[in-house]
């Protein structure tokens, strides 16, 4: 493949590394409005509007594929993960290294990975900011479990109506198993195709890649699901994490032992793989 396209620097806090990632546009105006080309192998898509050569994160000087790897250790359970191809990159003739291909959650991923409009589709992040769409019923949401007695199973009813709770554990779990210390008070990403009428919908993993040691697993349970009141990392709690306290704080013993059950098993399978 080769084409003109716009270049823009990519991340947050990764921005101040010596080794940027970069997020490519196809668009008319450089030539052609996609990038025609199987980016990730054969068998997948190959029509991109967007993608990204990562530089891993915070893993940028070490091992360069630990996100990409927690990735696909869970892209079998029910949540959005991004598929990856190392490559090396070039600028100019001047090798940069090694560099991670990935996807970009935006509304030209859900319109080719799920058919889902740009006008249908809500796409939230951190405190539930917008994205895409609107973040409406996000906060209806989220005011509910808050002023809510969450102790009576018949107001879990009302939040399993709204949200996929099978994701949301998937999610949760995934998060406490790989260590990630900068969340979920950051790096969190919701979406719902808004026809549907089923709430929140599905939560997305952008798993950040720690570069110091990580915590015990019971470290990482309580670091999630302390009271919403904490600030972690020298952050303010987001909504995400409001959500969570107030879903543990249900008598309905269902809940607990769907994350203990999902917990073992996963762990069942991880460790053999990561050996």
């Amino acid at each position: 493949m080769s084409q003109h396209a716009g270049i823009r620097i990519h991340g947050g806090h990764s921005r101040s590394v010596d080794r940027k990632s970069l997020r490519f546009y196809a668009r008319e105006d450089y030539g052609n409005a996609r990038f025609n080309h199987e980016l990730f192998g054969e068998g997948e898509r190959g029509a991109f509007n967007r993608f990204i050569l990562r530089n891993s994160g915070q893993d940028w000087n070490r091992t360069l594929f630990r996100d990409a790897m927690m990735q696909e250790l869970v892209s079998d359970l029910n949540m959005e993960t991004q598929l990856s191809q190392p490559t090396n990159l070039y600028v100019n003739g001047e090798n940069w290294g090694v560099f991670n291909i990935r996807e970009r959650f935006d509304n030209h991923y859900f319109r080719f990975a799920h058919d889902v409009e740009e006008e249908d589709l809500d796409l939230l992040e951190g405190n539930g900011e917008v994205v895409e769409g609107g973040n409406r019923d996000y906060r209806a949401l989220i005011d509910y479990v808050d002023t809510k007695d969450m102790e009576k199973d018949e107001h879990f009813t009302v939040v399993s109506n709204q949200m996929d709770m099978d994701n949301f554990l998937d999610y949760y779990i995934a998060q406490i198993y790989f260590g990630n210390m900068d969340w979920p008070q950051n790096n969190v990403n919701m979406w719902r195709e808004r026809l549907k009428g089923n709430g929140v919908g599905h939560c997305m993993t952008q798993i950040l890649v720690l570069v110091y040691p990580l915590p015990d697993i019971h470290s990482l349970i309580i670091h999630c699901t302390g009271q919403p009141k904490e600030h972690l990392n020298g952050r303010p709690p987001c909504s995400a994490h409001c959500l969570t306290t107030h879903l543990l704080e249900m008598n309905s013993s269902s809940v607990l032992h769907i994350i203990r059950t999902r917990f073992s098993l996963i762990t069942e399978f991880f460790l053999p793989l990561t050996r």
